[in-house]
């Protein structure tokens, strides 16, 4: 039986990007929307949106050394990440894991640059751990890694991004792409045994949640649900693309229906 580890993602959250707030991180510059996660999580995990202000941006603010986990990834733009390890160039839909804590890491962004960037709260141990020998890991886009779903998820191919090997399997983050429509209507309700917030990258999703109003995701915005929240997915759009991360990575998921 694999270790039961903290699903850290308790709660629902929804982060829309049409009326978003954004603020400008006076450290770095760059202006910045929150993603729920941080409410989801009940503070041990932190989610942001982070966008150049059109102009080339470097800051070693970004990142904190004491974050015991680290996940970044590239929705626009181009990235260098100088961590004491060296220097790693990323583009768009590539990542940067960091498992335990590390030295310090400066960011450059190009001008058109966005990323997601999440970070475990400074001290949270108990959820994350301490395994972690704190070297980045890094996942470039290339449409060879991509699988195929098999049985009700056949319609959508997975890209892992290595979180899950980096984090000791204590999260899993890939991205999901559709490959056809749906025949069934979608994936049908269900559950899962973990916490997972869904970014929608390109396309549009309708995500139907137990007790809360349906809602079409477009690209942009943000969903976070706790484990064993009712949803279904009943439809979604030919290009959808999403990323998705699920703690932990060893979960089971349980077909259901709407109370």
């Amino acid at each position: 039986m694999p270790e039961a580890f903290p699903t850290i993602v308790q709660d629902f959250g929804y982060s829309p990007i049409a009326p978003a707030l954004w603020r400008t991180d006076t450290a770095s510059g760059l202006v910045e929307r929150d993603l729920s996660l941080d409410q989801a999580s009940h503070q041990v995990l932190l989610g942001q949106h982070l966008r150049a202000a059109g102009v080339v941006t470097q800051s070693d603010s970004l990142i904190s050394a004491d974050a015991p986990f680290v996940f970044l990834f590239v929705l626009a733009g181009r990235v260098t990440l100088a961590h004491d390890g060296g220097v790693a160039q990323l583009n768009q839909l590539d990542a940067a894991t960091r498992y335990g804590t590390g030295g310090s890491v400066t960011l450059g962004l190009s001008q058109d640059a966005e990323i997601i960037l999440m970070q475990g709260a400074s001290g949270a141990d108990e959820a994350f751990g301490r395994g972690g020998n704190g070297e980045w890991t890094f996942s470039i886009e290339d449409e060879d890694v991509y699988i195929s779903g098999d049985g009700p998820r056949k319609f959508f191919k997975y890209r892992d991004l290595g979180v899950a090997d980096a984090t000791q399997r204590r999260i899993h983050i890939h991205i999901v792409r559709a490959t056809e429509p749906s025949e069934s209507g979608g994936t049908g309700w269900h559950s899962h045994s973990m916490g997972q917030l869904f970014y929608v990258l390109r396309g549009w999703a309708d995500l139907a949640v137990q007790n809360r109003p349906s809602v079409r995701m477009l690209t942009g915005d943000a969903m976070c649900l706790g484990a064993r929240m009712k949803h279904d997915v009943p439809a979604f759009s030919r290009d959808y693309l999403v990323l998705e991360m699920c703690i932990p990575a060893d979960y089971d998921t349980v077909d259901t229906v709407a109370d």
